[in-house]
């Protein structure tokens, strides 16, 4: 009865029943909308038409198109100490470090990075596990990548390999608006 209004047929709902034990993840579909086992939780949500998929930045000049998806970059020189403003909406990135091209894009299964301040390396599922982030909201976080290296998890936090040192000549100063 819940699920009628939001085009799931009966057939699909006995589906849903059917597969109510299962392990969290399992998504079902109507024409507007999903639901998705999450936990001990379903999840309804509207299909999401906004998410990125793999925006490719091949060059420094091709960067200003992050503008697009809610980002400003900025290139600095590095004239003596540099103010960090401690922000999650803000990365700052060696520019030295960084390989062409860029790509923004969402997570994937086996995605991990090196958070920044802390030691070794973690898998994005685990950060997000950690944080309690359900699969909706994975889906629509946001990800700055060098080839296959994380740069940034946009808006929680960016990766200690691009972290400007003593040895930065300029630097990108990224700042995401999208969802101040």
């Amino acid at each position: 009865e819940i699920l009628l209004p939001y085009g799931f047929s009966p057939k699909m709902i006995q589906q849903i029943w059917n597969n109510r034990n299962q392990d969290s993840g399992k998504k079902f579909y109507s024409e507007k909308h999903y639901l998705i086992k999450d936990r001990q939780f379903y999840i309804l949500s509207k299909t999401e038409e906004n998410i990125i998929d793999n925006q490719v930045f091949k060059d420094e000049k091709d960067l200003e198109k992050l503008q697009e998806f809610g980002f400003k970059i900025e290139k600095k020189t590095v004239e003596g100490p540099i103010s960090f403003e401690k922000d999650n909406h803000l990365c700052y990135v060696d520019a030295q470090k960084l390989k062409f091209p860029l790509t923004l894009r969402t997570w994937k299964e086996g995605d991990f990075f090196y958070p920044l301040g802390m030691k070794g390396k973690q898998k994005l599922s685990d950060f997000f596990n950690n944080r309690k982030i359900d699969i909706i909201n994975k889906r629509k976080i946001k990800i700055l990548c060098s080839g296959e290296e994380i740069v940034w998890l946009v808006g929680f936090r960016s990766d200690e390999r691009y972290k400007i040192d003593k040895n930065t000549e300029y630097y990108y100063k990224i700042t995401y608006y999208e969802s101040l």
